[in-house]
């Protein structure tokens, strides 16, 4: 979780963007609900000094990315940079950098099938694990290659397609209900949540989607993975035997009043005192759903009996999100939440 400046700004990166976004995500509560990585995408170096290594561009950076990285860390962040060819492991672990988006540009011919593109990203898997440094690894290769066969086995999370440009940058579309739709498919199938729009003039409607912790928490949720498309039944399945309490998750979601005056600096709401805002920095997701944080189970609006039935009305363009939590019952079942 957390922000990258390639949607929203290209190449118009700096110091100054970085650590003004950094800032603001502090004073909006996006760092405590989690968005804790800043990550710098392309354009910020200028080309390879004569040792071979990437070199940072100074009228950009002028303070050095070492200085970016001690700024974040010091905020509760961590550093997230872009490359895309070359083996510069050594360069971020010294340089304290704690994301890599490794992209497909400038390969240099080593694509065109899953071996080819599986030994090049490999080469910087194992040179990022020989640093000692713990160093999230994005593998980018534009979905080429059939990375969903073999990206998981070496990087901490592998691109399936080409560019989206919606991801998480909810201002080109004029219906809101989308925008809602959009973050909830983003979270329920475990896919990085990385805004990328704007932080420093975020909208209330966007800060409001972005802030709802009953969502977030399906998207944290490291007990399953992504979601599946489910067919009817046409037997009943075990978990059906059981009483379950059905709960909206999107029910609690902030109000636009409120997310203003959180923009405007003007909230008088503590994270305890409602259930549309949560504290991630003090009690992880998983804490806080083994402990029933209130935010994170959204309201609960009915329950579903053995073998019953749950209709829900969801308007056109939009999206209903339920978490089912079983009651107290001897008869086996699965899991105890669906």
């Amino acid at each position: 979780m957390g922000w990258n400046n390639w949607n929203a700004f290209h190449c118009d990166v700096n110091e100054t963007l970085v650590l003004e976004t950094a800032n603001r995500m502090v004073e909006l509560g996006l760092r405590d609900l989690g968005y804790n990585l800043i990550s710098i995408d392309d354009c910020w170096s200028i080309g390879r000094n004569s040792s071979g290594y990437l070199e940072v561009n100074p009228i950009k950076f002028p303070s050095g990315i070492p200085y970016i990285a001690d700024q974040l860390h010091s905020m509760g962040f961590t550093l997230g940079m872009y490359s895309s060819a070359g083996q510069d492991a050594d360069l971020w672990a010294g340089w304290s950098v704690d994301y890599l988006k490794y992209d497909n540009c400038f390969n240099q011919g080593q694509s065109g099938t899953p071996q080819i593109s599986f030994n090049r990203y490999n080469a910087i898997s194992q040179a990022l694990n020989k640093t000692g440094r713990p160093i999230k690894y994005a593998m980018c290769n534009w979905g080429n290659d059939d990375p969903y066969d073999w990206a998981y086995t070496i990087a901490n999370s592998g691109r399936m397609s080409g560019n989206i440009y919606d991801s998480l940058q909810p201002t080109r579309r004029p219906i809101d209900s989308e925008y809602v739709v959009h973050f909830t498919m983003w979270a329920m199938n475990s896919s990085p949540l990385l805004i990328g729009t704007n932080v420093l003039t975020l909208s209330a409607t966007n800060l409001a989607i972005y802030s709802n912790p009953a969502i977030i928490a399906l998207n944290q949720d490291t007990s399953a993975g992504a979601a599946v498309r489910k067919w009817r039944y046409f037997r009943a399945p075990p978990e059906l035997s059981t009483t379950w309490d059905v709960y909206d998750l999107w029910a609690n979601r902030m109000s636009e009043a409120e997310a203003q005056a959180i923009i405007d600096g003007n909230s008088t709401m503590s994270y305890n005192a409602t259930a549309t805002r949560y504290n991630a920095t003090t009690m992880s997701y998983a804490d806080g759903m083994t402990n029933n944080a209130t935010a994170l189970y959204g309201t609960q609006n009915d329950t579903l009996a053995p073998s019953g039935t749950f209709s829900a009305d969801v308007a056109r363009h939009s999206v209903g999100v339920y978490r089912l939590r079983a009651q107290a019952s001897d008869s086996l079942r699965k899991r105890d939440e669906l």
